[in-house]
């Protein structure tokens, strides 16, 4: 009886997740993050910074992968909105707004409002959904975190480097990410 009642709760709470998304202001997006229906606002300059040179460096290095900066994921913790997604050119075309997070090779996330929702709740959803790479650009703690190999609900292993020094992006990228302008 209980499982049917949450089962309930959060098909109503989707329901209204999604009912809201089309009604919100120009500039102000919905996620869905555990159960959690969160407004974000739209990211400070920094923040936009920090995006805008990790997809530099992927389209300078990586001619067959594509960055993403508004697709928004269904993963089993909810629907996220990343900063940034990478994946295989053109394969984002013909999706709807929410899709399945299968086929992405890497996704973004930068700290802004809500910090902990990126280092706990986003980073088990993105490993339950099996994606394979998840940097984590953590402005509050002055560091990136490269986390890598979803397995049972988490990432298995993980790279932690101080904001300023290199992170190595393993294939398909084959890069190592300059990290050292992120905070100006």
């Amino acid at each position: 009886m209980v499982r049917m009642a949450e089962q309930r709760d959060d098909e109503w709470i989707l329901k209204a997740f999604l009912e809201l998304e089309e009604r919100l202001p120009e500039g102000l997006r919905a996620e869905l993050i555990d159960g959690e229906i969160v407004l974000v606002s739209p990211p400070d300059g920094t923040h936009e910074n920090v995006v805008a040179k990790i997809a530099r460096q992927i389209f300078s290095n990586c001619a067959d992968i594509e960055v993403w900066t508004t697709k928004g994921l269904q993963t089993p913790r909810g629907r996220f909105i990343p900063d940034m997604v990478a994946g295989p050119s053109d394969f984002v075309i013909g999706m709807p707004s929410w899709v399945v997070a299968d086929g992405f090779y890497l996704v973004v996330e930068v700290t802004s409002s809500r910090p902990e929702d990126d280092r706990e709740a986003k980073r088990l959803g993105y490993a339950e959904a099996e994606i394979p790479l998840y940097l984590l650009v953590d402005r509050d703690r002055g560091e990136c975190v490269l986390r890598a190999e979803p397995e049972n609900g988490d990432y298995r292993s993980s790279y932690r480097v101080p904001i300023g020094e290199a992170v190595p992006l393993p294939q398909p990228f084959g890069f190592a990410l300059l990290t050292d302008g992120f905070l100006r």
